[in-house]
């Protein structure tokens, strides 16, 4: 039988029992109060997330009392620009939205957004930097100009043109993977660099590109554009360029989509690929003479006019593609030889004379119009129809030409149409 405890057993038993009932009410209360300060914590960086719009008068970007919000604004805020306002020291932000009529200007400091930038009056970096993160957007309205010259502009999210996009001859990043870049604004002096993949321009946007303005494709990192909207180079000049495609980069004009740049290069260096689904009008096409090769593939049902020279240089160049056209709408031009000697239809129009490649293969229809003129090559095969407008020469050479369709063939012209050697297979009818 154990022993009865002593008083001082008991004492200790007591105050056992009374640290451990504090613990529990003391753990409790700690509890309650973690989760108030925790509370109170949320409420106060909610609350310090405020719209901070520039008050009348002529304050600065650094003082409390130009700000509605009460202070100079914080990481968190978003800024209303109402009145002119000067830049003042590097800084970053939530938002900004720069209203119609007032000018924002820069001052060669660096602005850091953290989400959308809306530029409807004028927004001149001076020489600084914009850099939008978290998918941050640029949107130039109508009547509004974003100038960035002798500076950067790094936007992560969407750009949307509407206004005018002017650097005097700097570049704007877009580092945003799947963002588009729409509007039907103007770019001027200022070449747009696609640093992302999945980058589009949608239907229905019209850009419009000054003579100094380009697109360059994977500058800076491998990148991707796909063109569904037009990209219009009409204001440029023989010589300017319209899309460079950098090594690693990717050009995709969808069966939508536009390139009207008839003065312009568009150029594809070594270990780019351009592929046109749609229709582009260009000069010429510009390649290097470098490993990787470039790559310019015409898609099925698509329209290249081309007035200059395809590949000067060496480049895969893929004509194949049923229901593709190639035309060469300029003077005295040369046509280039695709991969496996053929095109799918080549039209020789414009003017002048056209020098075809020596074995040449026409899968599809061969036609001579405007007042172009041609000299058969030592073999031309055609599959499909053999078409010579009224205003042109097609002289016989001392070659072999050959209809070798699947199907019926017709040779048309209003003139008499002269062969060295016409070769015509007995399966198919042909008039």
């Amino acid at each position: 039988m154990k022993p009865w405890p002593t008083s001082r057993t008991w004492s200790l038993l007591l105050i056992n029992k009374m640290k451990k009932e504090v613990g529990v009410v003391t753990l409790k209360k700690l509890l309650r109060f973690l989760w108030v300060v925790l509370s109170l914590a949320a409420f106060a960086g909610e609350a310090q997330a405020a719209v901070c719009t520039t008050n009348a008068g002529t304050g600065t970007w650094g003082t409390n009392s130009t700000w509605s919000c009460g202070h100079v604004p914080l990481s968190t805020d978003t800024v209303v620009i109402s009145r002119n306002i000067t830049l003042n020291a590097n800084d970053t932000i939530a938002g900004l939205t720069v209203n119609a009529g007032v000018t924002f200007s820069g001052n060669s400091r660096n602005l850091t957004v953290n989400g959308p930038v809306a530029v409807s009056g004028t927004y001149n970096t001076g020489g600084g930097d914009l850099t939008t993160t978290a998918g941050g957007a640029l949107t130039v309205n109508a009547g509004g100009t974003f100038n960035f010259n002798n500076g950067n502009a790094s936007i992560n999210g969407n750009v949307v043109i509407n206004g005018t996009l002017t650097s005097g001859g700097d570049n704007i990043q877009m580092t945003g993977a799947n963002t588009t870049l729409s509007g039907s604004g103007n770019i001027v002096d200022t070449t747009i660099e696609i640093d992302a993949t999945g980058v589009s321009v949608p239907v229905g946007a019209n850009l419009v590109f000054d003579a100094n303005s380009e697109i360059d494709v994977g500058a800076n990192n491998p990148g991707s554009l796909t063109i569904n909207g037009t990209i219009d180079g009409t204001a440029q000049g023989t010589g300017d360029r319209i899309i460079r495609v950098s090594d690693g980069g990717t050009l995709t004009v969808a069966s939508t989509g536009f390139i009207n740049a008839p003065n312009s290069e568009l150029n594809v260096r070594d270990g780019g690929t351009a592929i046109n689904n749609g229709t582009i009008t260009i000069r010429d096409i510009i390649s290097r003479n470098r490993t990787p090769t470039p790559i310019f593939t015409q898609g099925p049902n698509s329209t290249l006019n081309v007035s200059g020279t395809i590949c000067a240089t060496i480049c895969t160049f893929n004509a194949s593609a049923a229901g593709n056209v190639v035309n060469y709408t300029g003077t005295a031009q040369t046509v280039y030889t695709p991969s496996g000697s053929t095109y799918a239809n080549l039209t020789l129009s414009g003017s002048g004379v056209k020098t075809l490649p020596t074995d040449l293969t026409v899968a599809e229809n061969f036609t001579l119009s405007g007042t172009a003129t041609t000299t058969a090559p030592a073999a031309l095969a055609v599959g499909g129809n053999f078409i010579i407008g009224a205003g042109n020469t097609f002289a016989p050479g001392t070659g072999t030409v050959t209809l070798n369709g699947a199907a019926v063939q017709t040779i048309s012209s209003p003139n008499l149409v002269s062969f060295n050697n016409l070769a015509i297979p007995m399966e198919p009818t042909r008039t």
